[in-house]
């Protein structure tokens, strides 16, 4: 049973890795090209490229790709799209969908080869283990976004002083952007440098400050811009306005930071008593497995330990939405 599942684990890790190399292939050649121009010894691309006929498109069929062929994923691929984006990760949409579908069918084939019971239930257990497997990449890029949301609101405080500062000098609001970038460490320098490079392109500053509001989904940037935008249309000391703001940050920052000091030993306990359960399951079957096979292999038992499950998850929502604050 151990090597089966060993082996089908292994199989199913392989094809992960063949189609994540599969679909990164276009980005290994396009930074080799990039490579080359930089460097200066760029060659001949006209000679090296395959003349294709007008109308046709060279496009690699991939995996994941015929999903979304399949199943309309257009939405899903849009949303996933914007969240990336604010994470910056370096994915595609796509990538992410076959990120998830792998990671779920190995917990998924793990759980039902660890289940015994009836092959009913062992096909729950599959699929129950492929949606948590499935939750896993994009609970993790949340995560990144959620971490580089919080470091850059942290920044922001000293990115508006500093943008405030360069005003008073007599540098224009585009100039005072790019002495912040230069003086800050990111992620708030590679936004600042985002929207500079936006307007020297040709984007309005306004446009180029709206897209920054959305790319980072922050509250406290979004008041940075909506102030700056009202002062572009109605004029106004822009270096008070700036300085303000950034009084009215630190506020904010400093009374988020005693809420989590406040709700920290909450937390802690709700997620000690949400595990109590789950560690006593494993250390009474550890110390007694016959005592505790009829739960998993008996209807009864299983749908009392689905009752448990779903009570519990129930449990943790609730504690999870009373402990979760909004400043």
């Amino acid at each position: 049973m151990l090597g089966l599942m060993f082996f089908i684990t292994l199989l199913v890790t392989s094809v992960f890795l063949l189609i994540y190399i599969a679909l990164n292939e276009n980005k290994i050649v396009i930074k080799n090209r990039l490579e080359r121009y930089t460097t200066g010894n760029a060659s001949n691309d006209y000679k090296e490229t395959e003349v294709t006929k007008v109308g046709k498109k060279n496009e690699k069929v991939t995996f994941v790709g015929i999903i979304g062929n399949i199943v309309p994923l257009d939405k899903y691929f849009e949303k996933k799209k914007i969240l990336l984006s604010r994470a910056r990760l370096l994915i595609k949409p796509e990538e992410l969908l076959g990120i998830c579908i792998i990671i779920g069918l190995i917990l998924g084939i793990i759980l039902y080869l660890l289940f015994d019971g009836f092959i009913l239930v062992k096909i729950i257990v599959f699929i129950f283990g492929f949606l948590i497997g499935f939750q896993i990449p994009i609970m993790y890029v949340k995560n990144v976004k959620k971490s580089r949301a919080k470091k850059l609101n942290n920044q922001l405080p000293v990115a508006l002083s500093v943008l405030a500062n360069g005003l008073r000098a007599g540098l224009s609001f585009n100039q005072s952007m790019v002495i912040a970038a230069k003086e800050m460490e990111p992620p708030i320098s590679d936004d600042f440098n985002k929207v500079v490079h936006d307007n020297v392109l040709g984007k309005d500053m306004e446009e180029a400050l709206k897209d920054f509001a959305e790319r980072t989904d922050d509250e406290d940037v979004e008041i940075l811009v909506t102030a700056v935008l009202i002062q572009r249309q109605v004029g106004g000391n822009l270096s008070e306005i700036l300085d303000t703001i950034s009084n009215t940050i630190r506020e904010r920052v400093k009374l988020k930071g005693d809420i989590r000091t406040m709700t920290a030993q909450a937390k802690l306990s709700a997620l000690v008593v949400g595990g109590i359960p789950f560690f006593i399951v494993i250390i009474l079957y550890l110390l007694n497995k016959d005592f505790m096979m009829p739960l998993f292999t008996t209807l009864i038992g299983n749908v009392l330990l689905g009752i448990a499950l779903l009570m519990q998850a129930i449990g943790i929502f609730i504690l999870v939405k009373l402990l979760d604050l909004k400043v």
